[in-house]
């Protein structure tokens, strides 16, 4: 009969059980769907709605070959730090290339916020040019510093 050697674990599960839910709680989000909201830590987004043109009122016409993507964004606050920066947000194809929000389009545009108070909401358009016939793009925001720079994600199409 071979002999087993007992090894003690119940000291270590803990320890190893808090680590694994750590983890888990500081990954990024799966990307979600339009309509889905996408959350982090407190901060919670959602891409409600999406249009495409080649003018929006107010707005520059969109370049030869190119069309003008708006996409309506709730971002909500559950948390203390919460902020909205256009600046960090951006629409990408599979290949990499990214897309930063013009500063005109779609109205009412989303604003720059500092910060949105715990229970807060902030919703508005951002406007992106992106090549005619543009597949499988992704909306993506880069939250601030407080929440570890961590991305949200929403798939487009």
């Amino acid at each position: 009969m071979l002999a087993v050697p007992r090894v003690r674990i119940r000291r270590w599960l803990p320890a190893a059980v808090a680590l694994t839910a750590l983890l888990a709680c500081n990954r990024e989000p799966a990307p979600a769907a339009i309509g889905q909201r996408v959350e982090y830590r407190g901060y919670a987004m959602t891409v409600t709605n999406v249009e495409k043109a080649a003018d929006f009122p107010g707005a520059r016409r969109a370049r030869q070959g190119d069309t003008l993507l708006a996409v309506e964004i709730l971002i909500e606050s559950h948390a203390a730090g919460v902020a909205v920066s256009p600046a960090h947000m951006w629409v990408a194809e599979p290949s990499g290339k990214s897309f930063k929000p013009h500063t005109t389009g779609r109205a009412p545009v989303l604003q720059e916020a500092v910060t949105i108070p715990e229970g807060g909401q902030a919703r508005g358009w951002l406007t992106f040019q992106v090549p005619n016939g543009a597949t499988d793009l992704r909306f993506v925001n880069e939250l601030p510093a407080a929440f570890g720079r961590a991305r949200l994600k929403v798939n487009l199409d």
